[in-house]
């Protein structure tokens, strides 16, 4: 009976005993495991990101910009007001994304690393397929020729040229 009891644990949220295996680790717990199950641990993960949604969706693409593009959110921005809030190529104002929170694709040089400017979903994949076969023209080829990056969008790679 003693291992039965010790194989089970109260959640500290629902009250029911579960077996062991239903909680999470954590490492700083002297049992080594969370207090909620981990049904209650995830209700309230649901239940707080309801609540702070904006806050959720700004700090996911900060961190996708930041660890993406070696850019901040504040330098995306910029660019995007820098290019009138419209793509660098065909000047179209609607990003062209599937969601809500859709943005302008930040357009880089894959030989050199270096971002070139933001572009609309349309655009960047034309471009993207254009390149492969080095057949450039119109837009795309003024656009790679002199690209309308600021300086904020290539921080680490300042002083590098695009090829």
């Amino acid at each position: 009976m003693g291992f039965l009891m010790a194989a089970l644990k109260r959640c500290s949220k629902c009250k029911q005993e579960k077996p062991r295996g239903e909680f999470n680790k954590h490492a700083g717990r002297s049992d080594g495991l969370q207090s909620r199950c981990q049904g209650c641990g995830a209700a309230d993960g649901r239940e707080c990101y309801q609540n702070n949604r904006e806050a959720y969706l700004e700090a996911r693409r900060k961190r996708h910009y930041r660890r993406k593009y070696d850019i901040s959110l504040a330098d995306y921005d910029a660019q995007c007001d820098a290019q009138g809030g419209q793509c660098a190529t065909c000047r179209s104002r609607d990003p062209m994304g599937s969601t809500p929170e859709a943005a302008f694709a930040v357009d880089h040089c894959h030989a050199s690393g270096l971002n070139r400017g933001l572009l609309c979903m349309s655009c960047n994949r034309h471009l993207g397929l254009l390149e492969k076969r080095d057949h450039l023209w119109g837009p795309w080829l003024a656009y790679v020729i002199n690209p309308p990056a600021l300086p904020c969008l290539n921080k680490s790679t300042r002083g590098q040229e695009t090829p």
